[in-house]
């Protein structure tokens, strides 16, 4: 427990006393015309506000500034003072030196602390070993008029009584018994001989009594409050009382009441607090105990702290890097973890999120349901070191959040993985996440792959398009919430300035704040497009959301660049049909194939024959009979899309929607490089043929006397619209 000094307490000098021998009638003249004279005031009320904070659920880390000192040392329970903030403010200034504070280094006096890391064995906090619930009164006291409450619950050990005086004094009246009935005890070094018209001091006799199962009352505290105070003064008495419920506290004015303007002695009970005693640990629990002496806080004050959080596990091939939190890693790692410690890596923060059945949703979701090697990954890239906007460095994503209250759980599941651009879906038997990083298209889907009806496209509207991103994070540095705003100039200039407002959750870099005001303002402007087509059920089962493929759509593009594999090895792959399908040979063209193993692999061409393709070096398997290919030069590339949806359509197909995908934007968003805008069709597109063959048939409606004219044909697989000629002959 560290407490902090307190000022001394400044003791004004009686007031002075004329004293002196004088001829007779001069004295006497003094005496007489001296002024009013004022008794000092003697009663001083000291209250102090005691608050018991959970900090978080788990053993926590412990304090930012009293790393470097031993845990438990003066030093350490010093140094941690720079991260507990009361009204913003720390009690402690930065520049403190915990070995030998100076009392100009605190910002804040009287204040005692106290905290727990949140142990499961942890010990209760003194002074804090009872629940308290207080219970406003408000209302004076009289001696003609006692108040009583009642105390139904019969946990309740003790009631601590606080009463209140808005002042205690009285303008000495000879005329009043009151006046005339006060000791000199009470007025010694003050006003010892008080002439009328001087402020001197008030004694108020006052009872607590207490009755059980509506029983007689008993008188538990009887005394009386002497001296003078010219404001506020108050007063607490803490009493035990015994069943049986239910119990009457009573509160009895001895004195009696003044009728006298001249004499300020109104009692009143301000409130009273019900206290169940108990030594509380609080397991699990991280804590913080203040106790702040009133005198300095008109009201209750804004606690805040900086903190290192809950110790969580890590993969055991992994450090924490103090200064940041980010995980370095090293080796392979085998999927065991190590014992748990203090991170800012937002992937096992989740997997903690996800797993923990105390404060998580470990009792639905064990371990062993979570894919931990998916999140290996994420974490790896969450931990590359990215310009931080300031000159220096920081960990692409880290996580610092602090939740206060309940959240429904897909809603908290999907917040978490936010922090990384993290897509969580369940598949295969287990939770799995996705995330928006640089990856390779596992798959190409071409038409001979889909329905008969195609692709079909959506793009955003400009209107909807926002070219402003007021971010806000959390600033460490000034306790509270700041903002971060990126522009997307050439946008602004199109669209003019609209403005999208969203929270950075868990975020208290400014730098990881701009990224995602960048990402935002990007995805807006570049991965607007979204296409929708249904596949098949091998198609439904390979593609989970946020996995890349490849799309070749030949209506869009207006050739035929893909299609199924008929035969292939290491060295050759012949392909379904070479009359309709666009084969370039240049220098710059390039074969994408799935080979046996599931996975795709793309050569550079080395020569065509017929409906051999040959490539420039061998494949590293042989190409999957039946399996998609694909070709791409610099006129004309296969665009990559993300899987966002996959629903089953029925039970032979899925519906599978994805968003536009560039690989350049990371480098454009994190490293400022312009964007490659890459070309997916041919600048020419060549307009479909006419079809092949129509029918036409003439019928005289007798009605109108008109001949209409009823024309068919076969459809144009992807045409959404025919211009009709009619000839006469």
């Amino acid at each position: 427990m560290r407490e902090i000094p307190i000022d001394s307490l400044v003791k004004l000098p009686p007031w002075p006393v004329i004293r002196g021998a004088g001829i007779g009638g001069q004295t006497q003249q003094a005496k007489a015309s001296r002024g009013a004279a004022t008794a000092p005031d003697t009663l001083n009320s000291t209250q102090y506000a005691r608050l018991l904070l959970l900090l978080g659920e788990g053993e926590q880390e412990g304090w930012p500034s009293a790393r470097g000192y031993t845990r438990g040392s003066n030093a350490y329970e010093t140094a941690l003072l720079k991260d507990i903030y009361i009204n913003k403010t720390p009690i402690l200034k930065a520049s403190a030196d915990p070995n030998n504070p100076k009392t100009t280094d605190f910002n804040f006096l009287g204040v005692v602390v106290d905290h727990r890391y949140g142990t499961v064995d942890q010990s209760s906090i003194k002074g804090f070993n009872a629940t308290e619930s207080q219970r406003a009164v408000g209302l004076p006291v009289t001696a003609a008029t006692p108040l009583t409450r009642t105390i139904t619950d019969s946990a309740v050990n003790a009631v601590r009584i606080t009463l209140s005086w808005q002042a205690l004094q009285q303008y000495y009246d000879p005329k009043n018994k009151v006046s005339k009935s006060l000791t000199s005890s009470i007025l010694k070094g003050g006003v010892k001989s008080p002439q009328e018209g001087d402020v001197i001091a008030v004694e108020v006799k006052y009872q607590i009594q207490v009755a059980t199962a509506g029983g007689s009352f008993k008188t538990v505290v009887d005394t009386s409050v002497k001296g003078r105070s010219g404001d506020q003064f108050q007063r607490s008495h803490e009493v035990e009382i015994y069943g049986p419920f239910p119990v009457s506290v009573r509160v009895v004015r001895i004195t009696p009441d003044s009728n006298s303007s001249k004499v300020n002695d109104t009692m009143v009970w301000s409130d009273y607090t019900e206290l169940i005693y108990a030594k509380l640990k609080y397991p699990y629990s991280s804590l913080l105990a203040l106790q702040l002496d009133a005198k300095y806080f008109s009201s209750w004050p804004q606690i805040s702290v900086d903190r290192l959080g809950v110790k969580i596990p890590i993969p055991d091939n992994a450090t924490v890097e103090q200064s940041t939190g980010r995980l370095i890693y090293s080796g392979i790692w085998t999927g065991n973890f190590a014992e748990a410690q203090w991170t800012t890596d937002p992937a096992w923060h989740f997997f903690d999120q996800v797993t923990q059945p105390r404060y998580g949703f470990g009792h639905r979701c064990p371990p062993e349901t979570v894919d931990k090697f998916a999140l290996y990954s994420i974490s790896k890239y969450c931990a590359e070191l990215v310009s931080d906007g300031r000159g220096g460095f920081e960990p692409r994503f880290a996580c610092s959040i602090n939740i206060q209250s309940s959240e429904d759980a897909y809603q908290l599941i999907n917040q978490m993985a936010s922090v990384f651009r993290g897509m969580p879906h369940w598949g295969k038997g287990s939770v799995t996440v996705t995330q928006d990083a640089p990856g390779d298209a596992i798959v190409t889907v071409s038409n001979s792959d889909i329905s008969p009806e195609g692709f079909r496209y959506v793009g955003s509207s400009l209107r909807e398009r926002h070219t402003v991103a007021v971010v806000r994070y959390f600033n460490n540095d000034k306790q509270d919430y700041d903002f971060v705003t990126v522009q997307d100039k050439k946008a602004i200039q199109l669209y003019g300035a609209k403005v999208a407002n969203i929270d950075a959750f868990a975020c208290t870099s400014p730098g990881q704040a701009q990224r995602a005001g960048e990402w935002l303002l990007y995805t807006e402007q570049y991965e607007s497009e979204v296409v929708m087509f249904e596949g098949t059920v091998a198609l439904g089962v390979e593609l989970r959301p946020g996995l890349r493929f490849r799309a070749a759509d030949r209506l869009k593009s207006g050739v035929r660049r893909a299609g199924k594999t008929i035969a292939g090895t290491t060295t050759s792959l012949t392909v379904d049909d070479a009359t309709q399908t666009d084969l370039p040979t240049g220098a710059d063209a390039t074969i994408t194939a799935k080979l046996v193993d599931g996975s795709l692999e793309t050569r550079f061409i080395g020569s065509i024959s017929g409906v051999v393709v040959t490539p420039a070096l061998p494949f590293s398997a042989a190409p999957l009979i039946g399996g998609t290919w694909s070709i791409d030069n610099n006129a004309m590339r296969t665009s990559l899309w993300t899987a966002i949806g996959i629903t089953e359509s029925s039970q032979t197909k899925y519906m599978v929607s994805a968003l536009r995908h560039n690989p350049s934007k990371y480098d454009y968003i994190e490293r400022d490089i312009p964007l490659d805008l890459q070309v997916f069709a041919p600048l020419e597109i060549k307009p479909p043929a006419a079809p092949s063959s129509a029918t036409a048939i003439a019928v005289v409606n007798p009605a109108t006397r008109q001949t209409d004219l009823y024309i068919s044909w076969e459809a144009i697989p992807g045409a959404v619209e025919y211009e009709v000629a009619v000839r006469t002959v």
